[in-house]
């Protein structure tokens, strides 16, 4: 029953509360804004058509990915002298590094972790360049990306990604850490090819370690080669950029593209 109403001369007038009515808590503050990602940077890039193609006309993608120290007008030049019917871009590091550019911190100067955060970075800002680029450029099938050492380990990023986009990755001397190693994927669309080039003796990016991720990928359910090179270095020899060549005219075939 309600509590009555008391009345005291030298008091004001009090009403007790109803029993059931609990106490009203004090007003939590509003928890902290959590920040923000740093979004992922704006990427200058070269494009050039070859093969005797007009800026006009489709053409199939490949994104050529350039190497630690180097530039993309020199890295294009590899793919442009193919010779091949395509449109070539080739972006630019992200990062100052001696007479060129980096994509990301060397595996030989940063903890894993590290190094896998900086190919992260990398791909989530070159994934929305080709998706762009595709889309504002007269395009024949999916992309094809491409790149030597880092650029070999970003195109290994990029294609096991699956907002990617990509419908075919070649990597040369390159190697992923294990944590971006893609999980197998439902059986119900194919995957992106994968066709690597590493040369036997490389003192920069272990050989061993290079044939151990696309081992991994093919497990996986992405098709593709891996090709070695005896007594081959850290470099591109003449014999593999024409295995690199012939491998992108039967990519780009695969995908309904003339080369």
């Amino acid at each position: 029953r309600p509590a009555l109403s008391v009345t005291d001369a030298s008091a004001p007038t009090r009403t007790a509360p109803p029993p059931d009515l609990a106490p009203v808590a004090p007003a939590l503050a509003p928890p902290a804004p959590v920040p923000a990602p740093d979004p992922a940077p704006t990427i200058p890039y070269v494009e050039r058509v070859a093969g005797g193609a007009q800026a006009q006309d489709t053409l199939p993608l490949v994104v050529a990915l350039h190497g630690l120290g180097d530039t993309p007008d020199s890295f294009i030049e590899l793919v442009t002298s193919m010779n091949l019917r395509a449109r070539v871009v080739a972006p630019r590091g992200l990062d100052p590094w001696g007479p060129g550019y980096s994509w990301f911190v060397s595996r030989r100067e940063a903890a894993p972790e590290v190094w896998a955060a900086g190919i992260r970075r990398a791909a989530d800002a070159v994934i929305p360049l080709i998706r762009t680029l595709r889309a504002s450029r007269p395009t024949c099938g999916l992309p094809v990306v491409m790149g030597f050492s880092p650029g070999g380990m970003l195109s290994y990023a990029i294609v096991a990604r699956e907002d990617a986009g990509v419908g075919a990755a070649l990597p040369i001397s390159g190697v992923i850490p294990r944590s971006l190693w893609p999980a197998e994927r439902p059986i119900g669309g194919m995957l992106p090819s994968v066709w690597a080039f590493h040369g036997t003796v490389d003192d920069r990016v272990p050989f061993a370690d290079d044939r151990a991720t696309h081992a991994h990928f093919v497990r996986v359910g992405f098709p593709g080669r891996f090709r070695e090179y005896p007594n081959v270095g850290h470099s591109i020899t003449p014999a593999m950029a024409r295995d690199v060549r012939e491998t992108l005219v039967e990519t780009l075939r695969s995908l309904g593209c003339a080369s």
